[in-house]
């Protein structure tokens, strides 16, 4: 499920104005929406908060209703034949032409972030699970200085390394990360280094990855649209933000937080 809002607040009504609004992209992984609203039952406050307050599509379709194809597709806003392997080629990311040598990425390398980025003055980040097949240096459009490239193409489906203490690519302005969490652009919330109690390490965010995506994704909004934000006059952000927010959940094994 993929749900997509902009943010016409105080801060931002100018830019909403000027044709430049703020926008939010969520994206959920192999949600079920066979049964339409009621598929939402187990997320009151995404129904609540966002599908009661804005609009829910209730007759929609999907030109390629599957894991990679579909993802591609929205990153692209192309067709399936136009990011496909050569016929009968296989390979790719389910057969979409990505991250095979000697071809074309066609899919990274003509996302939306890199024309909001580099043709509209756009700043992008983008927070948890990309295509299966995900790139570890960030793609054209998440390189930029204010950029962030948080992803992973989805772990594992057993844990550890599903939705516990799974790993991600993390670069910031396009540099490899370093910190107490990540190493050379890659994160672990369980590293060596990482505050102890009692002997025992404490991953960021309890390891779960469903909090490590939401806490840092709000962390690079507030840098980069929260008071201290470079502003115009008027009072819009004189760069505004696409941020994805995409979780695993509720992909298999679809394990819930320990708490």
């Amino acid at each position: 499920m993929a749900v997509l809002t902009s943010l016409p607040n105080a801060a931002s009504v100018s830019a909403t104005l000027a044709g430049k609004p703020n926008i939010v992209l969520f994206l959920q992984d192999d949600q079920d929406f066979l049964e339409g609203r009621a598929s939402l039952r187990p997320l009151p406050k995404a129904l609540s908060l966002i599908g009661d307050r804005g609009a829910f599509a209730e007759n929609w379709f999907v030109h390629t209703p599957v894991c990679c194809p579909s993802r591609a597709e929205l990153l692209t806003g192309r067709y399936f034949h136009n990011l496909r392997m050569p016929s009968g080629g296989g390979g790719g990311c389910m057969h979409v032409q990505t991250g095979v040598a000697g071809r074309e990425d066609k899919a990274n390398a003509h996302s939306f972030a890199k024309h909001l980025v580099r043709e509209a003055g756009y700043t992008a980040g983008w927070f948890g699970k990309h295509l299966n097949a995900c790139p570890h240096e960030p793609p054209p459009g998440y390189d930029c200085p204010t950029c962030r490239w948080f992803a992973n193409g989805g772990a594992e489906d057993t844990e550890p390394g599903g939705y516990l203490g799974c790993s991600f690519s993390d670069f910031a302005g396009g540099v490899p990360s370093n910190g107490t969490y990540s190493r050379n652009g890659t994160y672990r919330s369980w590293r060596p280094g990482a505050p102890t109690a009692g002997g025992l390490r404490l991953p960021q965010h309890g390891g779960y990855v469903t909090s490590i995506i939401a806490n840092l994704s709000l962390e690079w909004l507030q840098t980069v649209g929260g008071s201290r934000a470079p502003r115009d006059a008027d009072g819009a952000l004189l760069t505004p933000f696409v941020l994805t927010v995409a979780p695993k959940a509720p992909h298999y094994p679809a394990t819930p937080a320990p708490w």
